[in-house]
């Protein structure tokens, strides 16, 4: 019956569209009048407004996601803008780095070609002397010669009675001229190696940091400096992107790299700052809302907080700390799963925190809300030769 209908409102449809309507057959204005009855049929006892009001209620969450929508567009234009700050900021840095490295470069080139200069002069120096005092042995054996040649030209009864005499004048003394061992520019101590002892002398004009600040995740209330290795509480909310790495509203920011294994070593100044957390997390930590900090939440750290210091466990555990360090020393050793702190001015451990980690880790930095920064210290390098 129901397939009847249908083809009947087709066909309905299709002749009363016509301008021959009007010529219908008696059996086609029939079924036109059964499908009408039966529409009616169709429709008694409901009330429209349901249909009406869940349309109405489709088109409120359609109005409220175009809305999101067009505030999600906003920020990401936003996100672009600060990529490009970023971006400007990067490169001003690098050139401002490779200029530095540059004029460095440039004084080790200076004080490296005058000292070829000064040994070269020198060196010809001495070779003048040596040519001057040879030339005047010349002349000296010239006139040596001469005398010689004319005493052999004496009478041999006067060469004979004279010839003591004679062989004492024809004497050379004087010693044989010749370079010294170290008459040349030695060419090896300018030129040998000549790229790594550059490299080995600038280390004095370069740090090493073990650990650097990641930007991206820094929350919107810290400023870090443009080196990445120290953070402070910013004046104002910052207006940076709404990105996932980045911790809002808990006051933490990450280290640049993580870890997946071996040993890893870094200190931190805290001075005398009143209040600070420092650890490792787990990579998958939350970022977009208020938690407690213990391995339970993915966070191995201590504390200092109200002049107590703490191992952040799920029972907190007060620490017994002999004197207030100014450097806390962190050391994971990812294989072993063991985190350890350390005053680094003394190297007296304070606590070794143990898990079975199974994922990447990141040192964590809570400077919390406090105007004086908590800097990265630089680390020490070792050359082996």
């Amino acid at each position: 019956m129901k397939n009847l209908c249908v083809r009947t409102v087709c066909v309905c449809i299709v002749y009363t569209g016509c301008s021959h309507s009007r010529t219908l057959c008696p059996g086609v204005r029939k079924k036109i009048k059964t499908v009408g009855t039966h529409k009616k049929s169709l429709t008694a006892g409901v009330d429209s407004s349901n249909f009406w009001n869940e349309l109405n209620y489709k088109l409120q969450i359609f109005e409220k996601k175009r809305e999101s929508y067009q505030k999600k567009s906003l920020k990401f234009r936003q996100a672009v803008d600060h990529i490009k700050g970023q971006a400007e900021l990067t490169e001003k840095q690098i050139k401002e780095e490779f200029q530095r490295l540059h004029e460095l470069l440039h004084k080790e080139e200076c004080v490296r070609l005058q000292t070829v200069t000064n040994e070269k002069e020198r060196k010809i120096a001495a070779l003048n002397q040596l040519i001057d005092d040879t030339n005047k042995d010349v002349i000296a054996l010239d006139q040596l010669i001469d005398s010689v040649k004319k005493d052999i030209q004496d009478t041999d009864l006067n060469i004979l009675r004279n010839f003591q005499s004679f062989k004492r004048k024809a004497q050379w003394t004087s010693r044989e001229p010749r370079l010294s061992h170290d008459s040349l520019l030695n060419v090896g101590k300018h030129v040998g190696a000549l790229g790594f002892n550059i490299w080995r002398n600038m280390q004095s004009h370069v740090k090493y940091y073990p650990v650097v600040l990641n930007p991206n995740s820094a929350s919107p209330w810290l400023s870090l400096s443009d080196d990445l290795t120290s953070m402070k509480e910013s004046s104002e909310r910052t207006t940076a992107p709404e990105n996932p790495e980045r911790f809002d509203p808990c006051v933490l920011v990450l280290g640049s790299e993580g870890y997946a294994s071996g040993r890893h070593k870094w200190e931190v100044m805290v001075s005398d700052s009143p209040k600070w957390v420092l650890g490792v997390c787990k990579e998958s930590v939350i970022r977009k809302k208020k938690f407690t900090l213990s391995p339970n939440r993915g966070v191995w750290a201590i504390s200092l907080s109200k002049g107590v210091y703490q191992a952040l466990l799920a029972e907190r555990q007060q620490l017994e700390v002999p004197q207030r360090p100014e450097r806390i020393r962190i050391k994971l050793d990812w294989d072993k799963g063991e985190v350890s702190f350390y005053d680094g001015d003394t190297s007296t451990h304070l606590v070794t925190l143990t898990h079975r980690f199974d994922e990447r880790m990141f040192p964590i930095f809570g400077p919390a809300l406090h105007s004086k920064p908590m800097s990265l210290a630089p680390g020490k390098t070792t050359l082996h030769t």
